[in-house]
């Protein structure tokens, strides 16, 4: 039997490729999108969405006190640069329309965790790189490690319909550009 199953391309570049599991795929929650980034051939990050009271006791603890109770957007088990781990995603309407995300390793660790902020809160300088290619910007989130804010991922969409994921270092300086597809992998 086949699974379908959505999934979003990313062109990424650097990084090591986690090994693609067509289980792990196969074994993913029903209706909902699986997450693959790419560079060049090879795939550098697969995120696989499971249900949330799945994962381990010390990553939900850590997760609900980054991303407290809110809309849960999206939940997964994440293989990339930044290790293996569980992504939470989350969204909310107060006090203005944001989400909160989440990465986590099994002890409760934090790989990295990012939250959109309204673009007028964002710098000129660092949504200038992605007006380049894109005419709008759909959202501002800044990305933080475990010890600090790295840098910003905007996301811009063309008068064509293509968006855009955009990378820009703390200084407004464009680190990578990424084309976002949506796909479809049978299993």
């Amino acid at each position: 039997m086949r699974h379908i199953c959505c999934l979003w391309l990313i062109a990424l570049t650097a990084c090591s490729a986690p090994p693609v599991s067509a289980e792990r795929l196969a074994e993913a929650e029903p209706n909902q999108v699986a997450r693959l980034t790419l560079a060049g051939d090879r795939v550098v990050s697969l995120a696989v969405p499971v249900d949330y009271r799945s994962l381990p006791a010390l990553a939900r603890t850590t997760c609900d006190a980054i991303a407290p109770k809110g809309r849960l957007l999206f939940c997964a088990r994440e293989q990339g640069p930044r290790g293996d781990g569980y992504r939470v995603e989350r969204g909310y309407s107060e006090p203005f329309d944001h989400y909160r995300s989440v990465l986590v390793d099994a002890r409760g660790a934090v790989l990295e965790r990012s939250h959109t902020l309204p673009l007028t809160k964002v710098p000129q300088h660092v949504l200038a790189p992605a007006l380049t290619n894109g005419t709008s910007i759909e959202s501002a989130e800044i990305v933080s490690g475990p010890v600090r804010e790295e840098f910003w991922r905007i996301i811009a969409k063309d008068r064509r319909g293509r968006v855009f994921v955009v990378l820009v270092d703390l200084e407004g300086n464009e680190l990578s550009r990424f084309r976002r597809n949506q796909s479809r992998v049978d299993s």
